[in-house]
């Protein structure tokens, strides 16, 4: 009793006593019960763009007058950010694809420089017309119908040996880390069992996994397969890298959190439900001492300790295969498909969607995402030849975004015009 006495003492000494804040505060209580308990809520979805001034105002009460952590705050401040952005990139969107329409799309006068600024940094003036660049690749697959027939044999490799050890699809939910499922797909089927892409990322961010933005930071597949190489995986049942309904970027907050509170009361602080789904090789004790015994950042702690048996993967280093011919790069993903052999593609993430493709500067595309190919058919019903991705949004992810695809169980099978369109490389073992 006598320590949750202090811990509530500790938490609440730090309160705002600002006389400002009361009435605000009080307004921001009267409208949710737990102000805090609500921004920390909307902080693992997605605010919608029509909703982020109500999130906005919530965010800086909150900041500023009510009762958050560090970590917390850090947490806070790190969505309020990713919300800012997604609204602006969005108003710059509709205004690239309405002709630069300012007056249709802007509130108040004050958030004219605010999106002009967004559209200079992402170069949304560079905006493709998409309604008819999607048009314009439905009529050249209705130009090829007769093209792929012959060179499109049916091919599933999900029922291959490697098929097999891949399992249902992982969910990377709202982690920008798809660079690391990839890899950890193409290594899982070299070794033969299942390989942590947490333990990739990790390892591909060593050093900075205490930084707030390192979950929305992604890098090449084909640089993370090198430093896989040279540091052997990790399997995915020492450090899982799907926890189903929770979230990962969740469950890390929470146990950074939990690292503050263990300071402070001890290993009653510590939920063992979630610091055994993140690391299931790793008890109360093991964690205590980690906290105790170091003040280096408490992840890659928890990862050294979880994966302290790695496997080596072998000298075999990665091709990649950039996409100059579409004819040759179409040849090259047909030879690996027949041959049985996994390969990554990177691809523009519209290829999933309908919607808009934003330019960025200095860059090819502002959305680049990755996945691994595992087959290819000839769909008789719309005269196309299709490839087979394996996403990294769950089997659960269901339905198509896109309306020229069709979602298979957390896989989807796509029209090759809009493959080669929208593709950028392959990578595979040589």
């Amino acid at each position: 009793m006598k320590n949750l006495i202090v811990f509530w003492y500790l938490v609440f000494a730090g309160m705002p006593a600002f006389a400002e804040c009361d009435a605000t505060y009080d307004m921001m209580k009267a409208k949710y019960s737990n102000p805090e308990e609500h921004l920390l809520s909307l902080g693992k979805t997605k605010v919608p763009p029509d909703q982020f001034f109500v999130a906005q105002n919530l965010y800086e009460v909150v900041s500023k007058c009510g009762f958050l952590t560090e970590v917390q705050q850090v947490f806070a401040k790190t969505k309020f950010k990713e919300w800012q952005t997604e609204y602006y990139v969005k108003k710059a969107e509709l205004i690239a694809t309405s002709g630069g329409d300012l007056d249709r799309y802007v509130i108040n006068k004050n958030e004219n420089q605010t999106i002009i600024d967004y559209i200079k940094k992402y170069g949304a003036e560079a905006n493709r017309d998409v309604s008819s660049d999607i048009q314009r690749i439905r009529n050249l697959s209705k130009q090829n119908e007769n093209k792929y027939k012959n060179s499109c044999s049916d091919v599933d490799n999900r029922k291959t040996e490697c098929g097999k050890i891949l399992g249902t699809t992982r969910n990377q939910k709202d982690l920008d880390w798809c660079f690391a499922y990839t890899t950890a797909d193409l290594y899982s089927c070299k070794i033969g069992r299942r390989v942590s892409a947490t333990d990739v990322a990790f390892q591909v961010h060593a050093g900075h996994l205490n930084e707030p933005d390192v979950f929305s930071r992604g890098t090449s597949t084909i640089a993370a397969i090198d430093k896989m190489r040279q540091v052997g995986v990790c399997l995915e049942a020492d450090q899982p890298s799907d926890l189903a309904a929770m979230s990962l970027l969740e469950t890390y907050q929470k146990i950074l959190q939990q690292n503050e509170r263990f300071r402070k009361v001890g290993a009653r602080a510590i939920n063992c439900a979630i610091l055994g789904k993140a690391f299931p090789r790793i008890n109360v004790l093991d964690f205590g001492k980690i906290v105790e015994s170091t003040d280096k950042n408490l992840l890659e702690e928890l990862n050294a300790l979880a994966c302290k048996k790695r496997y080596v993967v072998g000298a075999d280093e990665a091709k990649q295969v950039a996409k100059k011919d579409p004819a040759d790069f179409l040849k090259n993903m047909n030879q690996l498909i027949d041959s049985q052999k996994p390969f990554h593609i990177s691809y523009e993430q519209a290829l999933l969607y309908d919607g808009p493709i934003i330019q960025k500067q200095n860059q090819e595309t502002a959305y680049n995402h990755s996945s691994i190919i595992m087959g290819r058919r000839f769909n008789k019903e719309k005269n196309v030849c299709e490839y087979l991705i394996r996403n990294s949004y769950g089997p659960e992810h269901s339905e198509a975004m896109n309306i020229d695809h069709t979602q298979e169980e957390g896989h989807q099978w796509v029209n090759v015009e809009f493959l080669l369109e929208r593709a950028n490389y392959i990578s595979y073992f040589k």
